[in-house]
């Protein structure tokens, strides 16, 4: 039978309209059943439930994470992570110092590198890789995933040489003789997955759990993921196994839409704690890349305007087939072209069409100021990831120039009537939203004090709703998830600190006591006396 719980003496707020704030409240049946004031509980009848005095700690609904990588988060934590090196050497230094425990054939994998934070930025080549890894595939890829950096053996197993034509959406970079460099961009990139063998089940099945945990620790009780099939079959067996505890909302590939429609499958399908919610498409790639898709070329050229992943005619067309068979959208687009190409495709294929759906554009860098609106009008969700200004800072002043004025506007786009979900894109980012709320009240870099058009910044209370509240909506479960209310399951998360009275700098500092994902304790029952 599951326990009743009387939760007394909290700064509660809510997220709902209705009753902002409250200091009291009961979970039944992984729901919450009843709220109100300490004064009102003289009417409880207190033998009925186990009691938590909260001592004063401010209680939240559980963060989400409306765009992250969940899979493959949880496999990236047994991969060589290369982000912190300051330079070229260093990388191949810790490169070659992995490769000395694996077996011959075994693949070296690794994340996080970025030309651009090397103290000498220069662009890594498969030669580099060869000597001191000649008997492993190689991959490497670059912090933003849009690029992978591979040796000449991984060339090899992709079957790419001098004759190898770029793929549709995609680039092998070359050398001035026409030789590949072992840089793959975007959709070139993206064929290097499909070779690297997955870890055994039981291993991802541990990496998962171990992915839950972590996520709990954060507050973090929902999330919306990008991941691959393998990915989506690895959280399925999970699911099957053990339960999962935390809500996956999952967002399938472009690429298996035809299964989808041949199912008949729509948004939503699944569980309470698994569901698909829509089909993703990438217009474009990504800053670091340089392979966002822009109106006008980057500042350091005259002609890279970026890649389109999918030509406007394509994305529309593929949108619309989604649409009628009843799947909403999720577009990746960065650059500003690839911003409009999404709304533009949307609106398009949507038609007359006006309710039902939950459309979504991830990312959403750089717009245009005249295409802000476009959001509210054609009712399409900025899901967006605030820690992406502080970490690309530099490159968006580099490459964007003037441009940068209208880089992650995130007020501007709530002014307009848009809806605002937040997302870290991790593994690629930082996972906390604490951190994300920082990012989106601050957008000032921690390190040098260095802002990014502050003119942009939300409140706490906007980007609290964002990571609750109006994330529930971005699927369309706001009548479950995502505030304090009568009715709602209750998934909580309970913090030392008000993040609403202290200092912007000190919300990443918060400590997360405990979190509840329908009423249950996943992380810090420890942290409570319960009566």
């Amino acid at each position: 039978m599951t326990r009743k719980l009387l939760f007394h003496s909290g700064r509660i707020y809510t997220q709902d309209d209705r009753v902002p704030y409250c200091q009291a409240v009961i979970i039944a049946g992984g729901k919450i059943e009843w709220m109100g004031q300490n004064s009102d509980l003289y009417a409880i009848p207190s033998d009925e439930y186990q009691i938590v005095d909260l001592e004063g700690k401010t209680v939240l609904p559980g963060f989400w994470d409306s765009h992250l990588h969940f899979v493959f988060w949880a496999w990236s934590l047994a991969m060589l992570d290369i982000e912190k090196c300051k330079s070229y050497s260093e990388v191949l230094e810790l490169i070659k110092k992995q490769a000395k425990k694996l077996k011959k054939n075994d693949w070296l994998v690794g994340h996080g590198w970025q030309s651009d934070n090397w103290r000498d930025p220069v662009e890594p080549h498969a030669s580099d890789l060869d000597k001191i890894v000649p008997r492993n595939p190689v991959v490497m890829f670059s912090r933003d995933e849009h690029s992978a950096w591979v040796n000449s053996l991984t060339l090899k197993k992709l079957d790419i040489d001098r004759d190898t034509p770029d793929p549709q959406g995609g680039e092998i970079v070359r050398d001035r003789s026409g030789d590949p460099t072992g840089v793959l961009l975007e959709k070139a990139a993206f064929e290097v997955y499909s070779q690297i063998p997955i870890p055994r089940l039981g291993q991802s099945l541990k990496a998962v759990s171990s992915a839950q945990k972590n996520a709990h620790s954060l507050g973090i009780t929902s999330v919306c993921s990008f991941d691959g099939a393998d990915g989506f079959g690895v959280l399925q067996e999970y699911h099957r196994k053990h339960g999962l505890k935390i809500r996956v909302h999952h967002y399938v590939r472009s690429e298996h839409l035809d299964s989808l429609l041949d199912l008949h499958i729509k948004d939503r399908y699944g569980d309470r704690f698994l569901k698909i919610c829509g089909v993703k498409f990438f217009a474009d790639g990504a800053l670091g890349s340089k392979t966002a898709l822009m109106f006008a070329p980057y500042s350091d050229s005259r002609t890279n305007r970026g890649i389109a992943q999918m030509e406007y005619e394509q994305l529309e067309t593929e949108i619309r087939r989604a649409i009628r068979g009843g799947l909403s959208v999720a577009v990746h687009a960065i650059g500003d072209k690839a911003n409009y190409n999404a709304l533009k495709a949307i609106a398009s294929a949507m038609g007359r069409r006006k309710h039902g759906y939950r459309h979504r554009v991830e990312h959403c860098q750089l717009l245009r100021k005249r295409d802000i609106e476009l959001f509210a009008r054609h009712n399409v969700i900025a899901s967006v990831q605030p820690c992406h200004l502080v970490s690309d800072l530099d490159l968006v002043v580099k490459y964007w120039g003037r441009r940068a004025r209208y880089s992650y506007p995130y007020s501007s786009l709530l002014k307009s009537g848009a809806v605002l979900a937040f997302g870290s894109d991790g593994p690629i980012d930082r996972i906390d939203p604490l951190w994300n709320i920082y990012c989106a009240v601050t957008r000032k870099r921690p390190a040098d004090g260095c802002k990014l058009y502050p003119i942009e910044r939300l409140n706490v209370a906007e980007a609290i709703r964002a990571t609750t509240i109006d994330s529930a909506y971005a699927v369309g479960r706001e009548d479950e998830l995502g505030s304090i209310s009568v009715g709602k399951y209750a998934d909580i998360v309970i913090l030392e600190e008000d993040p609403y009275q202290i200092e912007p700098e000190k919300i990443p500092f918060v400590k997360v006591i405990a979190t509840l994902a329908e009423g249950e304790f996943v992380y810090g029952d420890e942290n409570f006396e319960i009566w």
